[in-house]
């Protein structure tokens, strides 16, 4: 009748994270997928539930899977006050802990100011110092390994 996709983070309490219609009884070969669009980072176990028309099920052996990607986007990034004077505050958002980098670009692209943070999972807050920075518009911008980085822009006052 159908598959239902089943996670894990510990390999022992599985929930399901989406169904797939099945082609019921077949004597030829069908291929089926399915993405998990909120995948889990660090190692994540899936299995399928295949439920027949009677009601009776099966399960799949299991398949583990190691997801070291992680994603900041802009919406987990806010800087304030903004305009500010002598400093700001960045807040980030993370899915996992690591280190990266934080800059001050100015206008140009030009780097004004840099640091290397430790990222912890979960909510990061940082004050960058603004002193020596003439009035004008800059972007704080976060490197996370290869990914593009996220910016935002700011006024100093």
């Amino acid at each position: 009748n159908y598959f239902d996709v089943e996670r894990s983070a510990d390999g022992k309490n599985y929930e399901s994270i989406g169904k797939v219609s099945g082609h019921g009884t077949s004597q030829v070969m069908n291929k089926y997928n399915f993405e998990d669009k909120s995948p889990l980072i660090g190692t994540s176990y899936y299995r399928l539930k295949q439920i027949d028309f009677d009601g009776q099920f099966t399960y799949s052996s299991i398949q583990s899977i190691t997801n070291n990607t992680v994603t900041v986007s802009s919406d987990d990034v806010s800087v304030f006050p903004n305009p500010a004077t002598a400093e700001i505050n960045v807040t980030v958002q993370m899915q996992k802990q690591l280190s990266s980098e934080i800059l001050i670009l100015d206008l140009s692209g030009r780097r004004v100011y840099s640091q290397t943070v430790d990222l912890s999972q979960g909510q990061n807050q940082f004050k960058l110092p603004l002193v020596n920075l003439p009035s004008g518009v800059y972007f704080v911008s976060f490197v996370i390994g290869d990914k593009n980085p996220v910016m935002k822009k700011f006024i100093k006052n």
